[in-house]
């Protein structure tokens, strides 16, 4: 659900408590945000007499869903904030807690308190977590590999190098890559290549945001980046490579030991993820219709893969003669 507002926020997290304490039949006498939830983490670890987890999907989304009108954007992190203060106050409560979402804010700016939090973005134990890695897919998925093959008249490593031309090549240590799951399980039932991060939604904020800064030059070439960039911001302060590579339109290819720092070379990670920015980015600069469009997409992956810098700067002046713009 989009948020218009932090009041809406608000109520929501209420109707969350509300049928949260309902399904156990627990009964809430707590009138504020953070009481509340604290009380039905204690309740629910007095009824059960077992410590509780907490699983918080997505705890980003009444924020980045904003994140370019900074007063909702805040106004909702404000009210995150205050929820989940109960979760400092209740530890002796609570088995762990596990966070996922898009974007990487500061702890102290929604989890104040939380000091210990553990962030496994990164870390080497975690590298192939969230995908397929190359001997998985061939283990679990061969039989769907030959099939897939067979309709489309190739044979077995064909089909593998198209796969993996179109889904692989997530990486967090720049060594152990992984095939995005969701596009892959499609690609098996559906049985077609295709574009299925772009079908699923490319966050508007990040084509926004990157309008804004007007800097293509992620999309164009690989781009170096150091610890602080890959971490966390805040909302008033978005760097466009944190951010891309936040929602995994950019992955590590390549990290290396500069004197005593760590580097990391950043590039996008397939032909799914190249072709759901570019086109989400020629529909946002453009009014072209679906022919044109494709005939354009098709220069600029070609000007890319061949490195054909004048190509491209003439597909960039093809697009920004047809811009709209307004006089400020």
């Amino acid at each position: 659900m989009a948020y218009k507002n932090s009041d809406q926020l608000n109520d929501s997290l209420f109707d969350f408590l509300n049928k949260t304490s309902k399904k156990f039949k627990i009964e809430l006498i707590s009138k504020t945000l953070p009481q509340k939830f604290g009380e039905l983490i204690e309740n629910i670890n007095e009824k059960f007499k077992q410590k509780v987890v907490i699983l918080i999907d997505e705890y980003d989304k009444p924020i980045i869903d904003h994140i370019t009108n900074f007063e909702i954007a805040d106004d909702n992190r404000k009210t995150l904030n205050n929820f989940f203060q109960s979760l400092k106050a209740n530890d002796e409560f609570l088995k762990f807690i596990f966070i996922t979402g898009i974007s990487k804010f500061s702890s102290t700016s929604i989890f104040s308190g939380l000091n210990n939090i553990n962030d496994i973005t990164l870390h080497k134990n975690y590298n192939t977590i969230c995908g397929y890695t190359h001997k998985e897919l061939e283990e679990y998925f061969k039989e769907h590999i030959e099939n897939l093959g067979k309709e489309k008249s190739i044979n077995y490593n064909e089909t593998l190098e198209k796969i993996e031309s179109w889904y692989d090549g997530y990486s967090w240590d720049g060594k152990s890559k992984v095939y995005n799951p969701f596009s892959t399980l499609l690609l098996f039932d559906e049985g077609k290549f295709s574009n299925y991060w772009f079908k699923s939604g490319t966050p508007t904020f990040l084509v926004e945001i990157l309008k804004k800064e007007n800097n293509l030059k992620p999309i164009i070439e690989p781009i170096l980046a150091t610890e602080n960039d890959l971490d966390t911001f805040e909302i008033e302060n978005i760097d466009p490579t944190t951010l891309l590579f936040q929602t995994g339109y950019l992955t590590i290819k390549e990290k290396k030991l500069n004197q005593d720092n760590i580097e990391y070379i950043l590039d996008i990670p397939n032909y799914e993820v190249r072709d759901s920015l570019i086109s989400r980015l020629l529909m946002t600069y453009t009014n072209l219709s679906d022919g044109h469009l494709k005939e354009l997409k098709n220069k600029t992956y070609i000007s890319i893969l061949n490195k054909d810098k004048k190509e491209f700067l003439e597909v960039l002046e093809n697009i920004y003669h047809r811009l709209s713009y307004q006089r400020r």
